[in-house]
């Protein structure tokens, strides 16, 4: 007797995490290496951007992905 697991990956799966980690390492660069509050300030102001571009193409993805009835991901 065999069994199969099926497990499917789509855009919704990963791109969550995948900002989640770029946030997370890009907030601990920007924190480590820039030191003066100007510096702090233009850091803020980029990691804000970048998680806002990232927002913007997890809702892509959601909005592009197509799911059958059928479909479903463990």
């Amino acid at each position: 007797m065999q069994y199969q697991l099926r497990l499917i990956l789509k855009p919704t799966d990963y791109i969550p995490a995948l900002s989640l980690i770029t946030d997370v390492s890009l907030s601990l660069f920007l924190t480590m290496s820039l030191m003066s509050s100007q510096l702090r300030t233009l850091a803020g102001v980029t990691r804000l951007v970048m998680v806002l571009l990232l927002f913007q193409l997890r809702d892509k993805f959601k909005s592009n992905c197509q799911h059958e009835p059928g479909d479903r991901a463990l």
